[in-house]
Parts: C-alpha cells; structure tokens; sequence
C-alpha cells in the first residue's frame, strides 16, 4: 500500500509540474483535476469506499465540517473542489506540506491571534474568486462521538459573505 500511494504521489508530483507551470490562467482547474485525481487514487488503494449524498457544492461556497481524521481531506477532496484551511504546522510537514502549499491551503498560525485577520483575508478573497473553502471548526481531529467547541473566528468571512 505504501509503495503504491508513493507511486501515485510520484505521479501527482509530476503532474504538477507538466501541467501547472506552463497553463498559469488554468491553474486552479489543474489544480483540482491533479488534487482530485490524487484523492480517488488514495482511496482506492486505501480500500475506502465514498458515498455522499445530495449533490457537493459547486463554485464559491463555504463547507463547514467536524475532523475525523486526516483521510477527511482526500475524502472531500474526491467530492469538493475546495482550498482547506489548515494549522500551520501542516505546511512543514514532510511531503503532506509540500501537497498542502502546491494545493493552496490557506494556513493559519494559531498561536497568533493577529493571524485571523491576514487568513479572514485570504478566505475572503477565495470566496470572492468563486472558489469553494473547506475549514474544519474544531480546530483538530476528533473520534466524532461529540462536536468540540468551533473556534469561530475564521468563520466572519463567510457570515459577512452571505454564506
């Protein structure tokens, strides 16, 4: 399994760099097919089975949710063209923070307090683009079996927004 999720990381890599560099103007739309791609790749090799219902949203949207686990983002990544928000931890993470940086995670450094408002920024302008943003509330993973209090600063922009 991990020699093939390698594989298929190699591939995303390369990808990447085929596609993106040279179509600047179609960055987002490779971005996502790349992501995407990537995502089903996973789950398929993970053995994951995806069903949502309903249709996933489409165009500028703000998608709430609890964090389960770190597979979510493949999960939503396989249903949902989105930009995550993520601690910025995660952007020196070993391979996972180059995939986040290349994908356009915004990344907020929540131990700064002042940082909501260069983030606030960011969501607001990915939202203003027409593109989707994902935010997990909670701030961290959880078993799921209760909801742990959201950390609503991040969540202005898109009430200001109307979404």
């Amino acid at each position: 399994m991990l020699i093939a999720i390698t594989g298929v990381t190699a591939l995303m890599i390369l990808a990447r760099a085929v596609l993106l560099r040279p179509f600047p103007r179609a960055r987002w739309a490779a971005r996502n097919f790349i992501f995407r791609g990537w995502s089903k790749a996973a789950a398929a090799i993970l053995r994951i089975k995806i069903t949502s219902q309903g249709t996933p949203p489409r165009g500028g949207f703000f998608l709430v949710s609890n964090h389960l686990s770190y597979l979510d983002i493949a999960i939503y990544a396989t249903l949902v063209d989105a930009v995550f928000v993520a601690k910025s931890d995660v952007a020196h993470w070993p391979l996972i923070g180059w995939m986040c940086r290349s994908m356009g995670t915004i990344f907020v450094v929540r131990e700064r307090r002042q940082d909501v408002a260069r983030v606030g920024e960011q969501i607001e302008q990915t939202l203003d683009e027409g593109r989707g943003v994902l935010l997990f509330p909670e701030g961290t993973s959880t078993r799921g079996a209760t909801v742990l209090p959201f950390k609503p600063s991040l969540l202005e922009q898109a009430a200001r927004a109307g979404f």
